[in-house]
Order: C-alpha cells, then structure tokens, then sequence
C-alpha cells in the first residue's frame, strides 16, 4: 500500500518507524503535500528486512521520480539507509529523523535517560514488561504497552496528532517483534559500519536535543565511518520533531531546505 500526496512527480517518501508503525508519518506527508510537493507515503508489510527492501524497491520503481529523497523516521532512517545501500542510484539524499544509534556500546544511553524521565509508576511498570518481555521472548501483548510507556517521554511538549493515534491503533505488533529483533542483531554484530559504506548520497540528520537516543552517537558513528552527512539539532524537542510544539515548524523549514538541494 503506498498513499500520494502532493502532485507529480513525487520526488519524497517518507518512510515510517515502529517497525510496525504504518501510517505513523501521515501528518507530515499531508502538510509537505500541502506546501506543494510530490510526496509519497509507503506502508511497509513485510516480516523481514529483505523483503521490506524489496518491497520499497517495488513501491518506488513504479511510482516515484528517480533518484528521490528519503525521509526515514527512527527505524524508518535505518530501513532508509539499509535501501539506499542496496540501490544507490535510486536515492537522491537520505534524512533520518530521530535515528537510533548504530553502535551498541549507546543503547544503555537511550535507558538511562528515560529512566530519569520516567514517574516511579511508569518506572516500575517499564521494568516489569522488560521482564515479561524477555522471557516470552517478545511474542506477547506486553511490547505495545511498554513502547506506549516509552512513549510518554520519548516526546518533550507534543502536540495532539489524530493520524499517529490511528497509526497507533493498527500497529503491528508482529512486524515490532520479527524485525527489530532481525535489525538489533546487526547492530550487535557491527554491521552498519559495512551497509554505510556501500551508501553513495548524503545523509542528513535532524534529531531533538531533548530524544533519549542519543544524537552524538548517531554523529560520532557517521563520523567514524567517513559518511557524507549534515546535521541539525533541535532544542526543545523529543524523538517526534514534527508533533513538539515548540520546533514543528522549524522541522519544516530544514525539509525545505534540504529539498532544495
């Protein structure tokens, strides 16, 4: 399924998070629609990383303009820059919004600020779905109620957003399970470092000051791995740029510059 917005040619997609999260970025998608451009809103449906590659392959191929920008947001930057590594003569530049970190020496780093975030019940709850988590080996109920928890302070001051409460209500589950656990192997095993390599356009990165995955280690690893990449950093702001009431509107101005280019 792929939504359109906008007029031809489409020369954005934007590609959403979760995984799971199918339609989470529809807000962005109508209101760039609105200020004139060609975007196109892919929904992913696959259980593996290589077939959503395929996938997108097949969703772009055939409905947008070639090479095009990609707007990745959280795990939709690294399906962004896992496709772009695989067709690099079909992506013009990448923006990973929100980017997790590729390197697992941080991820204790995105725990350690929720945790200060967190109220003592939304603490000891998030604990305790960890647990249950763990030992039924993510095929349960739990993984919605606890990225619902993350939720509440992975934003800073969010605006109410009727599509992402849709996109919430669909979210699959399954699709959460499989492949985050199939892309958190790659990161334990250091392979962004090879899949960076073979990715030939620019990589711009807008990221919240205020997200708990941390932004210098999206930086630091770009950086380490010679990567083409620009960067902007919003004060004020969580893992959603596009729902914080203080920066939305700068979020947009950074899009259009980097359309621009």
């Amino acid at each position: 399924m792929i939504r359109r917005y906008g007029q031809y040619p489409y020369t954005a997609a934007l590609i959403h998070g979760g995984p799971g999260a199918a339609g989470s970025l529809g807000c962005v998608a109508k209101r760039l629609g609105d200020m004139g451009y060609g975007i196109l809103e892919p929904f992913q449906s696959g259980y593996t990383i290589e077939t959503l590659v395929r996938e997108l392959e097949s969703q772009l191929r055939t409905k947008a303009r070639q090479p095009i920008y990609l707007v990745g947001h959280s795990w939709g930057a690294w399906l962004s820059i896992i496709f772009a590594s695989r067709h690099p003569e079909a992506v013009k530049s990448i923006v990973a919004v929100g980017c997790a970190p590729f390197d697992e020496k941080y991820v204790s780093h995105i725990t350690t600020a929720r945790m200060k975030k967190f109220t003592p019940d939304d603490r000891l709850m998030y604990e305790r779905l960890v647990i249950e988590i763990s030992e039924n080996c993510c095929e349960t109920n739990f993984t919605k109620h606890l990225l619902n928890i993350i939720q509440k302070v992975d934003n800073h001051d969010a605006l109410h957003c009727r599509e992402c409460e849709i996109a919430d209500m669909n979210f699959d589950q399954r699709a959460y399970n499989v492949i985050w656990s199939e892309a958190t192997r790659i990161r334990k095993s250091g392979g962004f470092a090879e899949i960076l390599a073979k990715v030939q356009c620019p990589i711009h990165v807008i990221h919240g000051y205020n997200d708990p995955h941390p932004y210098y280690a999206v930086e630091e690893y770009l950086k380490e791995c010679g990567v083409d990449y620009y960067s902007t950093l919003l004060d004020n702001c969580g893992h959603y740029p596009f729902h914080e009431k203080a920066c939305s509107d700068k979020f947009y101005e950074v899009l259009k510059k980097i359309f621009q280019r």
